[in-house]
C-alpha cells in the first residue's frame, strides 16, 4: 500500500472522512495506490455492513492515491437508506450512528443542509472518522 493510504503514526495525509479529502501534491495523487499497481480493490471495515470498491478513475489503468481517496470520501458522503439502516444489529448501534450524525451536522459549518441529508454513511463508524490507512 502507497505510503500516503498506509497506517503510520504520524500519517503522511491527516484527514476526517466527513469532509472532501485532503490536499496530496498531484504527483502523489496519480501515484498507485499499490504495489503491484491493481485494476480495482475492495475496502471493508468492521462498523461497516457493504465494501466499498475502489475503480480506477481512468478505465483500463490502476488504482490511484486519489481514486482511494475520492471513492472513500464519495461512498462515504452518501445518504443511508433505511434498509441500509436496519442492517444495524442493535439499537445501541441505532443510537450510536445517530448520535455520530448530530455531531457531524453541529462541526459542519453547512449545519443545515448537512441536517438535510441525514445520516450518512461516515456515521456508521460512531463518530470515528480520521482517516488512519488501509
Amino acid at each position: 500500500v502507497h505510503q500516503a493510504l498506509a497506517a503510520s503514526r504520524p500519517p503522511l495525509a491527516s484527514w476526517d472522512m466527513s469532509l472532501p479529502p485532503p490536499y496530496l501534491p498531484s504527483d502523489i495523487w496519480a501515484q498507485a495506490a499499490t504495489q503491484p499497481p491493481v485494476g480495482s480493490m475492495q475496502i471493508t471495515h468492521p462498523l461497516l455492513p457493504w465494501r466499498i470498491t475502489i475503480q480506477p478513475s481512468i478505465p483500463g489503468t490502476y488504482v490511484t492515491v486519489g481514486d482511494v481517496f475520492n471513492y472513500l470520501y464519495m461512498n462515504l458522503s452518501t445518504a443511508v437508506k433505511t434498509m441500509e439502516f436496519d442492517l444495524l444489529p442493535s439499537r445501541q448501534r441505532k443510537n450510536a450512528v445517530n448520535d455520530a450524525s448530530l455531531y457531524r451536522w453541529k462541526q459542519q459549518s453547512s449545519y443545515s443542509s448537512e441536517q438535510y441529508r441525514g445520516v450518512t454513511r461516515v456515521d456508521f463508524l460512531e463518530g470515528k472518522s480520521e482517516f488512519g490507512g488501509l
